[in-house]
């Protein structure tokens, strides 16, 4: 690749990436207690791609690294739930997952790696490489590249020895700020009122509502789309989950999907798994019931007039009404 070829590469890559951290910057906008100290994004100079296609013996479109996102977030539990940003991208087929590796190197490095391609051009590369890192992961990378990572020192033993123990006495330290800040969800659950919600406390005012573990991507997801219909605190969100309604409704499921399929269905599928459906499109979910029921009567008299079939019912709801995150 001549070094004209490779600065319209780069110029293309640079717009993607642009691109790219707009909308993660939206995402981060749409979840509050996220807490995101910095992103960068870097794309390889010509001489620096050159020499590692070179030693690695690949072309140069096919590094990992050629270009590159760096997100240091303030905790352990900020860095997961900045990664839904990335799956989001895979699950709806804008970007597709190469490799997903938490690093933990003998020389102290810790950080989690994405690696990424946008899918119109997986096969041929070039690829993204996503850094997520908390603010003391950083702290330590930063310090090991500029002293060892590409020095050409030659350190004794005794430092390399006392220079990993330093990384494990800051993993201890990030272990640490994890478990403070667990308390601060908890308190925000425990006082409610007009704190904002986060997927943090979602996930624990479901389990106190629901007794129901709710993975994090999940609460991610329900945290940005809460918003629109006007849930944004946890004391509305404690009030929504409490809401009677939902449970009377999920019973009339239950009964008529009983009655009618023998106990398989959306009422069945447990009070907050039926929460989180009904809670974007609550009366849509009664209409949706209520055409069912007009279905059954439009077949008891006339059998050969079926009006359509249940499951394109049900996909006509879902296509109607589906949330859009």
């Amino acid at each position: 690749m001549t070094e004209a070829e490779y600065s319209d590469l780069a110029k293309s890559l640079d717009r993607f990436l642009r691109v790219l951290l707009l909308e993660l910057e939206f995402f981060i906008d749409d979840l509050p207690g996220i807490e995101v100290h910095s992103v960068h994004k870097r794309i390889k100079t010509f001489e620096s791609a050159t020499n590692k296609s070179n030693k690695l013996g690949i072309p140069i479109h096919k590094l990992h690294d050629i270009s590159g996102i760096r997100i240091v977030t303030a905790t352990q539990d900020d860095a997961r739930a900045v990664v839904r940003f990335f799956t989001f991208k895979i699950d709806t087929k804008r970007l597709k997952l190469i490799k997903d590796n938490f690093l933990e190197r003998p020389d102290g490095y810790r950080a989690r790696h994405l690696i990424l391609a946008e899918m119109i051009s997986y096969s041929k590369g070039p690829f993204l490489e996503v850094q997520i890192v908390s603010l003391i992961e950083n702290a330590f990378n930063h310090i090991s590249r500029t002293w060892s990572y590409k020095a050409s020192l030659e350190l004794p033993d005794d430092w390399q020895t006392e220079f990993r123990s330093v990384a494990t006495d800051l993993a201890k330290i990030d272990e640490r700020i994890q478990k403070l800040h667990e308390v601060v969800v908890t308190s925000a659950v425990q006082q409610a009122g007009p704190s904002p919600i986060t997927p943090f406390t979602y996930q624990l005012l479901t389990k106190e509502v629901f007794d129901e573990e709710v993975a994090l991507v999940d609460a991610v997801d329900a945290v940005r789309m809460l918003g629109g219909v006007g849930i944004k605190t946890n004391e509305q969100l404690r009030n929504s989950l409490m809401d009677p309604r939902y449970e009377a409704l999920r019973q009339e499921f239950v009964e008529y999907e009983d009655a009618r399929w023998g106990g398989e269905g959306i009422g069945h599928a447990g009070p907050y798994s039926f929460y989180s459906f009904a809670v974007f499109r609550f009366n849509a979910t009664k209409a949706y019931l209520q055409k069912m029921r007009e279905h059954d009567r439009a077949i008891q008299r006339n059998p050969d007039n079926t009006n359509g079939t249940y499951v394109a019912l049900l996909q006509e709801f879902l296509e109607a009404f589906g949330p859009k995150a």
